[in-house]
């Protein structure tokens, strides 16, 4: 049995400073703070993945950067993507096959977009994917009818749709 790597897609500074907000910002980072807690203490490997644009998330601005609320560890991965889907031109599934993973747990911004798309990614490569319910936002105009449709959709797909709360991660 492999293991469980953490994937915290997204949650950039310049997504929270848009004329749109981001829905219940303070309890997502809540959340996933949470999420990354139980897997350092699991020995859970951390991946943060940062989107690279030309704008408003240009690598090493200051929208770039991760949400100054999270709490990364001394030894977490951070993996830049150019493409929603954070497997796409990107060394992130080499490194999780290094680190002998096999499921991925998903989280993060936003919900239709960049989430849904990891969370696709991962299945088409045959990891046992878990979509977080309860750690991932949108800035959509109806969030939760945003939410909900990405939850049916990722679990039609194939994964698990679990709250953070009864989320079990595995070393």
């Amino acid at each position: 049995m492999g293991k469980t790597a953490l994937l915290i897609v997204d949650v950039q500074t310049g997504i929270f400073n848009r004329k749109k907000p981001v829905f219940e910002p303070d309890a997502l980072i809540n959340r996933i703070n949470g999420l990354i807690n139980k897997a350092h203490n699991t020995g859970s490997p951390v991946v943060f993945i940062q989107h690279e644009s030309s704008g408003f998330l240009k690598k090493n601005s200051p929208g770039w950067e991760l949400h100054p609320g999270l709490l990364p560890g001394k030894d977490d991965l951070f993996i830049g993507k150019k493409e929603g889907n954070s497997f796409f031109e990107t060394p992130l599934h080499e490194r999780l096959k290094e680190l002998n993973i096999d499921r991925v747990v998903v989280c993060g911004l936003l919900s239709g977009l960049c989430v849904q798309r990891t969370c696709i990614g991962a299945l088409k490569l045959g990891y046992e994917t878990v979509l977080v319910a309860d750690g991932h936002s949108n800035m959509a105009k109806e969030p939760l009818k945003t939410i909900e449709k990405v939850h049916k959709d990722i679990h039609a797909r194939g994964a698990a749709v679990v709250n953070s709360a009864d989320l079990f991660l595995r070393n």
